[in-house]
C-alpha cells in the first residue's frame, strides 16, 4: 500500500506542475535480460529466468528550482512488479554559488574507483549507484577550486517512525550529519570529509587524487571512532563498554589510453586495494572471525570490517561499435572472489545489445563462497537495453 501511495504521489508531483513548468524532460531505458544460473551441486536446481525493467528520470525545471525523480519498475519471471524509487528531490539554486536539495537524493562523494572511504554517507559501497538517502543537502562553490558540501540524512529516524518506533524522542539522535570539502590545486584534488551520528557514527576522512603522466593515482583514508565491538562472554557476545576505532584505507591507480592513430579506440585499466580494520587485536580477531564463520558471532555493521579487498578492471571500446569489460573483486582475507565480464554491441542507435557473465569462487565459509548458495557458481546473461 505504501509503494502504491508513493507511486501515485510521484506521478502527481511529476504531472501536476507541468502546466507551470518552463521545461519538462524525461529520459529512460527499457531492459530485457535472460539469465542462466548454474548452482552448486546439492543446492537449488539450475535456473533460467528473464527480467524486464523500465527506468525513467523525470525533470521539471523552473528558473531557480528543479524537481528530479528517478525510479524503476521490474517484472520478474513470476510476473511480479517491484517499484524502486531511486531519487525524488527538489534542487533549489538561489544563486550561482549555492544549491540546496531536499528529498531522496544520491550524492556521490569520494575519489575512489570501487571503494570510497571518504564518502561520508556510503563508505562501504562498491557500486556508485547505491540507494540514496532522504534528507537535506547543500553545495557551496565559492571559487573554481573549492567546493563545500553538506547533508542531513533523515533515513534512519524516518524508517524508525514508519516501523512504529519513537517519532519524537529519538528523532534528532538518529540524524546523520555529513560534510565534504573538495579543493583543486594543479593536478591534485584534495578531499576532507566527516560524518556524525550521536553515539553511533563518528568518522573523519581524507582523500587525494593526482594526475601524473596520464595516470590517475587516488588514495583515501577514514577512521571510525564509534566502533562498538562484541566480545565472547559466556558462550555469547555482548557489546564492549569501550570504543575501539578502526581504519578504512584505499589506494588505486587508473589509466585511459587513446591510440594516436585511432582516436575512436580507447583502453581503460584500473586497480584498487582496500584495507578495513576491525578494532580487535590479533588474538581477538582470530577468535571473532572463527566464530563469525561458524555463525556464532554477530555480523558487523559494515560488511567490510576487518577485510582486505583488491579490485581490478579493464575495458576496451571502439566508438559506436562495441565495448568489452572484465573486472574482479577479490577478498584477500578468505581468498574468495567475484569475476565479471561483459560485451556490448553499440552499432544500433539508442539500443545496446549485451552479453554478461559472472563467476563466484571460494570455499563454503568464505564471503563469495557463501553467495554461491543464492547467486549460483556462475551465470550467463543475454539482453538488450533501449534508451529514450
Amino acid at each position: 500500500m505504501k509503494r502504491l501511495l508513493l507511486t501515485l504521489l510521484l506521478a502527481a508531483s511529476c504531472w501536476g506542475p507541468l502546466l507551470l513548468a518552463q521545461e519538462y524532460s524525461v529520459l529512460g531505458e527499457i531492459g530485457l535480460m535472460s539469465s542462466y544460473t548454474e548452482n552448486p551441486a546439492g543446492g537449488a536446481e539450475n535456473s533460467l529466468e528473464s527480467l524486464l525493467d523500465i527506468e525513467a528520470e523525470h525533470r521539471i525545471d523552473y528558473e531557480k528550482l528543479s524537481f528530479i525523480a528517478r525510479h524503476e519498475v521490474e517484472v520478474n519471471r513470476q510476473e511480479e512488479l517491484e517499484h524502486i524509487l531511486h531519487e525524488a528531490y527538489l534542487d533549489y539554486r538561489p544563486g550561482e554559488k549555492l544549491r540546496l536539495g531536499a528529498g531522496k537524493q544520491r550524492i556521490a562523494w569520494g575519489r575512489g574507483l570501487a571503494f570510497f572511504p571518504t564518502d561520508a554517507l556510503h563508505p562501504s559501497h562498491t557500486d556508485e549507484d547505491v540507494e540514496g538517502f532522504s534528507g537535506l543537502s547543500l553545495l557551496y562553490t565559492p571559487g573554481l577550486n573549492l567546493q563545500l558540501s553538506g547533508a542531513l540524512d533523515f533515513t534512519a529516524p524516518l524508517e524508525a517512525s514508519g516501523d512504529g518506533g519513537s517519532a519524537n524522542e529519538d528523532f534528532y539522535r538518529e540524524i546523520k550529519y555529513a560534510l565534504y570539502l573538495s579543493y583543486f590545486f594543479g593536478n591534485a584534488d584534495l578531499a576532507l570529509s566527516a560524518v556524525y551520528r550521536p553515539e553511533k557514527v563518528l568518522r573523519p576522512g581524507v582523500g587525494i587524487s593526482y594526475e601524473l603522466a596520464g595516470f590517475v593515482l587516488n588514495a583515501e583514508a577514514a577512521a571510525e571512532f564509534y566502533n562498538q565491538l562484541s566480545y565472547p562472554d559466556g558462550g555469547g557476545y555482548t557489546p564492549a563498554e569501550e570504543l575501539k576505532p578502526y581504519p578504512l584505507i584505499a589506494a588505486g591507480l587508473s589509466r585511459n589510453f587513446i591510440p594516436a592513430g585511432n582516436p575512436d579506440l580507447s583502453y581503460y585499466l584500473a586497480a584498487e586495494y582496500l584495507f578495513a580494520g576491525s578494532g580487535y587485536d590479533k588474538d581477538e580477531a582470530a577468535v571473532y572471525y572463527a566464530d563469525l564463520k561458524a555463525g556464532l558471532a554477530p555480523l558487523p555493521e559494515s560488511y567490510q570490517l576487518g577485510r582486505h579487498y583488491l579490485f581490478a578492471s579493464g575495458s576496451l571500446e571502439l566508438f559506436q561499435s562495441f565495448a568489452a569489460e572484465i573486472s574482479g573483486l577479490m577478498n584477500l582475507q578468505d581468498q574468495s572472489a567475484q569475476y565479471n565480464a561483459g560485451f556490448t554491441l553499440l552499432t544500433i542507435p539508442d539500443v545496446d545489445l549485451k552479453a554478461e557473465g559472472t563467476l563466484l569462487t571460494g570455499g563454503s565459509a568464505t564471503e563469495f563462497g557463501l553467495a554461491q548458495g543464492s547467486e549460483g557458481d556462475y551465470s550467463i546473461s543475454l539482453g538488450a537495453r533501449i534508451y529514450f
